[in-house]
């Protein structure tokens, strides 16, 4: 009996040797999601703070984002955090009007173009990854949902919108235009949507992700967004979305552990020495 509990123990140890380097090169949550660590920004001739790994209209570029930033704060640090959390902060982002316009509020992992007069135009108003500037926040998981809790002050049907796009290496962008001058070179691997409801209230949103048919293997990038309207330029122009505690959920299981061809998921002892050549491990669900 002692060789076989030391058989055992020998595969655990072996697993654990094998998932660790895996581990420590893959990225399967993004930077600060819980929106806890901030730093100061000065852009654009102004000086603000943004969540450490997160972008707003403080870091963006384009012909306008002097005047999207002019005399207005689009994003704050807030003390006020969803229910049960045991962090100390949020990020409140906030609409605005712009010479007429609607400036939607907005948050993301990647970069801001502000580069004109409308922000309802694609062309002008968009974020994007593009590792070359080191505007894009690496991620190589296969989640199976997007977890996030967020709070949308704005008037009744005038709601929000979270989305994630993991994406292959290359540049992206949202939303997309057909006739965009920005040339998307990645290939979407799957994407997690959700309207925010402007109800005044903390929602925990589990978002779901669609995988793209025919791209296999891992992302390389996740392009989050956080925005006040789920329809660019419209929306409430006096919106303030509180977004806390994002995470993605991995709901798959283990489905066997074979070893030479017999499935020991559940076992506690095998009868012979271990050699992880015959060693198989599969999974259920897409975060396989």
């Amino acid at each position: 009996m002692h060789r076989n509990r030391q058989s055992m123990k020998h595969i655990y140890i072996t697993l654990a040797a094998l998932l660790f380097p895996l581990l420590a090169v893959a990225q399967y949550q993004v930077q600060n999601s819980s929106f806890e660590d901030w730093e100061e920004i000065s852009a654009n001739g102004k000086t603000g703070k943004e969540p450490i790994g997160w972008n707003s209209y403080l870091s963006a570029t384009g012909s306008h984002v002097p005047l999207v930033n002019n005399s207005y704060a689009l994003l704050e640090q807030s003390t006020e955090v969803r229910p049960g959390s045991t962090g100390q902060y949020s990020a409140k982002i906030k609409a605005r009007m712009m010479l007429a316009k609607n400036l939607y509020g907005n948050l993301t992992t990647g970069g801001v173009v502000a580069n004109g007069m409308n922000p309802a135009d694609a062309k002008q108003y968009y974020n994007y990854t593009d590792p070359a500037n080191g505007q894009a926040m690496s991620f190589s998981g296969r989640p199976d949902s997007l977890k996030v809790w967020v709070k949308l002050n704005a008037k009744e049907g005038k709601d929000g919108l979270v989305s994630a796009i993991l994406h292959t290496y290359g540049t992206y962008k949202t939303p997309i235009d057909t006739a965009d001058v920005f040339v998307s070179t990645a290939r979407p691997v799957a994407q997690a949507v959700q309207t925010v409801v402007a109800n005044g209230e903390w929602t925990c949103y589990s978002i779901p992700f669609g995988y793209t048919p025919g791209v296999s293997g891992q992302p390389s990038f996740a392009l989050v967004s956080m925005q006040t309207s789920n329809v660019p330029g419209q929306g409430d122009n006096a919106a303030e979305m509180l977004v806390d505690d994002m995470e993605f959920v991995y709901s798959s299981t283990l489905a066997s552990i074979r070893y030479a061809g017999k499935n020991i998921l559940g076992q506690t002892e095998v009868m012979e020495e271990f050699d992880e050549s015959f060693l198989s491990i599969t999974a259920n669900g897409t975060s396989a």
